[in-house]
């Protein structure tokens, strides 16, 4: 069974906002998360079937660019809803 990079994404944001639910009620909070799994899954999907089409890339190394630029999205539009909100 393989675990998909954007799931353990989504269990980590969810308890990291928790706090955030408290704070703002549900609505907010679950859009905001909502988005930006959504956002890791679509971005996660089109890295496999880029990998698929093109075997000689190195799986690792991609799947550590897309953690690091879904953790910076991520910190960036937590940024932003703590701006508007």
């Amino acid at each position: 069974m393989r675990i998909w990079y954007s799931y353990v994404f989504l269990a980590l944001t969810v308890v990291l906002s928790i706090r955030f639910f408290v704070d703002h009620g549900f609505w907010i909070p679950f859009l905001f998360l909502l988005f930006v799994n959504a956002l890791c899954l679509i971005r996660e999907r089109a890295l496999l079937r880029k990998l698929k089409e093109n075997q000689e890339k190195d799986r690792q190394l991609e799947y550590a660019k897309l953690a690091i630029t879904q953790v910076g999205l991520t910190v960036v539009l937590f940024g932003l809803l703590v701006i508007v909100i």
